[in-house]
């Protein structure tokens, strides 16, 4: 790991100073290209929640820090009133989720933002986009990450008044004001060995010694509870990465095979067992699931053998939903309050797998929704996509799991901070998944090492909270901020709207959230600025500049016409 080349002090100075140009280039109130700069009518700062450290010799290569000795929240939105617009930024050059509020002038209709070194007319590359809150789309069912043990295990490596903070910084109003939470079933990757719930009694098809373990304990049940403070009704799915050994043709948690048997038959049988024995546990730790999915990555156990997993073709994977699982849920009075959300896997996938489940009448009626990972997101899965969705138009779709530096030998350096590309990375991949219907986005891992780790199989990975225990302080990653700008502002039930424009390097998504607001998200991949003219259900055009390499979110209240 590089040396800090700046201290907490210095860094302060620079974030204050980011701050001020951004305060000083922000401008109001009708045309300005034959007079002085106007100032600001009203301006809120967030920038006091980063305590900046810069890594290497890049300065552009920002964390914030979170230590004994400071560790302010994100802050909560601010409420946008009448006449008002509210415009949060992050960028490459250190900006942190800094808010600006816009009071509309009294002579004019229009809130207008330029760059202070014009004073006028921006000679820029220019975008309109026009917001109809009447064409929409899905809804938001919210987002969240996963509970591995990796994070319990990196947030007791602190002492408690550091490492306390990282679930407030997830799931609390003043952090990313989480909503969903994922939870595997037994081990993952992220543990530190390979296990299950029955892994030494082979051939208890019953399940009569099944057992949580000290990982649930430990690592999981905590912070779940912990969680749930903040959030009572927290959406909580769970995912199985594998069951004991002895009920898979391989014989090893970690060795490609599937359930020994037919499907239908008595280990098919015991594998949905194992799933209600698990929801029956964490139910006596006062812990409601709202999903569960069919596998972890079922491709996984086909092709490889590196971790913890359980293979299954599209119709292994709709026999066990129809014959075994859906009706085992039933049967014990989780289902239909406990939704099963099919695949879990790539998005490329999607097109094999969905119609083989949704076109079966039995299986279908089991299912509510489809996940899928992001590592495989790309054009043709798009477009895949974009044809199931016409094709089962009745299913929600949300992305259940993503991380970056995961691309194993195109990814040397597991975890990189300070990386803004990775947070753009973040923001593009959420802006597509909605643009295409997705109703949230899952996050992977909520905090690692400053390795990537632990990951007992050294699939290390990176994570928006990176934990430094020998110091005892952590760092919110680009990622985290990256994710506040949509996480913060897109409660359940927000809905897309449509937001017509485009432009290269500029990607955007809008929504018309329950209480009336609109939030247009923004973010410019381009190294020049970008002028937006945002029109359409607002009370007053709003023009403003996207910063080069900058994640903008923008809020203001609709007003139909």
């Amino acid at each position: 790991m590089a040396s800090v080349s700046l201290s907490i002090k210095a860094n302060n100075l620079l974030v204050l100073a980011t701050t001020l140009l951004l305060i000083t280039s922000s401008l109001i109130y009708g045309d300005t290209s034959n007079e002085s700069c106007p100032s600001v009518s009203h301006i809120n700062s967030n920038s006091g929640n980063c305590n900046p450290k810069i890594y290497g010799d890049d300065p552009k290569r920002i964390v914030c820090v979170c230590n004994a000795q400071s560790c302010p929240p994100i802050g909560e939105v601010i409420e946008v009133k009448d006449g008002q617009v509210a415009v949060y930024e992050s960028n490459q050059d250190g900006a942190r989720f800094v808010a600006t509020i816009l009071n509309q002038s009294v002579s004019s209709n229009e809130v207008e933002i330029v760059h202070r070194e014009s004073c006028g007319e921006v000679t820029v590359n220019s975008l309109e986009i026009v917001i109809n809150t009447r064409k929409t789309y899905r809804k938001i069912i919210g987002f969240g990450g996963a509970f591995t043990d990796s994070t319990g295990i990196n947030a007791l490596s602190l002492k408690q008044e550091v490492g306390g903070n990282i679930i407030r910084d997830y799931f609390d109003k003043s952090g990313l004001n989480y909503t969903i939470g994922r939870v595997p079933i037994g081990g993952s990757d992220f543990s530190t060995r390979p296990y299950s719930y029955d892994d030494d009694h082979p051939g208890d098809l019953n399940l009569t010694y099944f057992a949580l373990t000290e990982e649930d304990h430990k690592f999981k049940i905590p912070f779940l509870k912990k969680a749930l403070e903040f959030k009572p009704n927290l959406k909580i799915f769970g995912s199985a990465w594998a069951p004991p050994g002895w009920m898979k043709t391989s014989g090893e948690i970690a060795t490609k095979g599937s359930l020994k048997g037919h499907v239908g038959g008595e280990y098919y049988q015991t594998w949905a067992d194992y799933h209600v024995k698990f929801l029956d546990a964490y139910r006596k730790q006062g812990i409601e699931f709202w999903a569960l999915t069919t596998g972890n990555e079922p491709i996984h156990g086909l092709l490889f053998s590196y971790f913890n997993n359980l293979a299954f073709s599209p119709g292994q994977s709709n026999d066990f939903v129809k014959k075994n699982l859906g009706p085992t849920l039933e049967r014990t009075g989780y289902w239909p309050k406990v939704k099963i959300i099919m695949l879990d896997d790539q998005l490329l996938l999607a097109p094999v797998w969905v119609p083989k489940l949704l076109g079966d009448p039995e299986t279908a009626k089991y299912i509510s929704g489809i996940g899928y990972h992001w590592y495989s997101n790309n054009f043709v899965a798009r477009l895949g996509q974009d044809w199931l969705l016409k094709s089962y138009p009745d299913y929600f779709w949300l992305s259940t799991e993503a991380c970056e530096g995961y691309r194993l030998a195109m990814d040397p350096e597991k975890v990189i901070l300070g990386s803004w590309k990775r947070a753009e990375s973040y923001a593009s991949d959420i802006i597509k998944d909605l643009n295409h219907q997705t109703s949230g986005w899952v996050d992977w891992n909520m905090a690692l090492d400053l390795t990537g780790g632990p990951n007992w199989a050294g699939n290390k990975v990176d994570s928006p909270i990176i934990v430094n225990s020998t110091a005892n302080e952590y760092y919110r990653q680009p990622m985290y901020y990256a994710l506040a700008h949509f996480t913060k502002f897109l409660p359940p039930d927000s809905v897309r709207v449509d937001a017509g424009g485009s432009h290269n390097g500029i990607e955007h998504t809008a929504f018309l959230t329950p209480d009336e607001k609109i939030v247009l998200i923004v973010m410019n991949s381009n190294e020049f600025p970008v002028k937006l003219n945002i029109l359409g259900d607002l009370k007053f055009g709003v023009k403003l500049i996207a910063s080069p390499r900058s994640i903008q979110t923008i809020v203001t209240k609709r007003v139909l016409r």
